[in-house]
């Protein structure tokens, strides 16, 4: 599977170098990213490359870059971005960050899990051969922190509880320190920020709802111009779309149609970093926005979809856009032909 980060992404790493003295245009030619790929508006980049470039300005002597990109970041959002600071809640936004995080980067994967009383956003990156920079893991890490503080305002200082890393413990932690205001925990199993489950019901200071609405718009065009996927990944959803209209979305059948056994087709959807259950998620996705489109009934997107009931149907669309299939339907109807 080819990873990739956005352009949009690369452009604000190049503006950070340039602010931190370095020459940008030399350690991005050292790279191997061009200036056509980075000037491309709507294009994505080799993340081996980016990985590098991040090596390269670490070795330049600049460890904390990512500290620094995170505070440059912070003047101004993605898409993506956007979106997440203009819901309504904070379990709305962190819902939207998981959700359109694809427009940004497949190199790595947020994950929410909520269990005894404590919400833990996760960062989980994909192997793409060699070691992921520990600054483009504190770049993450650092704006979503940041954009954590501004949504919640005086309640961040109470509401987080520990900030994780997978890696050792740097010899300087005072910027670490400054901006997260929270326990930091090294060589932990993975990268992740541990909130007080309560935030999940504050409301997000500031938010614009007509702003939200028109970047999710933006958004879903955006999502059509991201890079395809590989062609058994693309023969797998053909037959997994064709295969929900009648009940059969499950992974011997979907197997049998691809002419190998179950566990080959576990092991490509791994090798393309994903599992059946992810995959079976996101076409169901795209299918019932399609047919919400064209008007079909919830009772007959319940059926095409497989599902076994239209309550089961509804909360996974909730799960899905945090919003009821009907509500959605309304907010939207201006982008469905009639």
């Amino acid at each position: 599977m080819k990873f990739f980060i956005s352009a949009g992404i690369v452009r604000n790493i190049i503006s950070g170098i340039t602010q931190t003295g370095l020459d940008s245009e030399k350690l991005v030619t050292e790279s191997k990213i061009s200036q056509k790929e980075v000037n491309d508006q709507n294009g994505f980049i080799d993340a081996k490359k980016v990985c590098h470039l991040y090596d390269l300005i670490e070795a330049s002597g600049h460890a904390d870059f990512g500290v620094q990109l995170a505070e440059q970041e912070g003047h101004g959002y993605s898409v993506a971005g956007y979106i997440t600071m203009n819901s309504p809640l904070i379990e709305d936004s962190l819902r939207n960050a998981i959700r359109f995080y694809g427009l940004v980067s497949n190199i790595s994967k947020l994950s929410l899990e909520i269990k005894n009383n404590q919400v833990e956003l996760i960062w989980s990156y994909q192997d793409v051969g060699s070691p992921i920079p520990r600054s483009m893991i504190d770049g993450g890490m650092f704006s979503a922190c940041l954009m954590f503080q501004k949504a919640l305002g005086i309640a961040y200082k109470q509401a987080i509880k520990a900030v994780c890393f997978q890696y050792k413990q740097p010899a300087d932690i005072s910027d670490y320190k400054r901006i997260f205001r929270s326990a930091l925990l090294f060589q932990q199993p993975r990268n992740s920020i541990i909130f007080d489950a309560s935030i999940l019901s504050e409301p997000v200071l500031g938010s614009d709802s007509a702003l939200k609405h028109l970047m999710e718009q933006h958004a879903m065009n955006m999502f059509k111009k991201l890079p395809e996927p590989s062609g058994f990944l693309e023969e797998f959803r053909m037959i997994l779309r064709q295969k929900l209209s009648v009940g059969e979305a499950n992974a011997t059948i979907i197997a049998k149609h691809l002419h190998i056994s179950t566990k080959t087709l576990q092991r490509k959807l791994k090798s393309e970093s994903t599992v059946f259950k992810d995959q079976l998620s996101l076409v169901r996705q795209e299918l019932a926005i399609n047919y919400l489109s064209k008007s079909f009934s919830l009772i007959d997107i319940t059926f095409l979809l497989a599902y076994s009931e239209q309550s089961a149907f509804t909360r996974a669309f909730k799960g899905w856009f945090n919003t009821s299939p009907s509500e959605y339907l309304k907010s939207h109807q201006s982008e469905f032909t009639p």
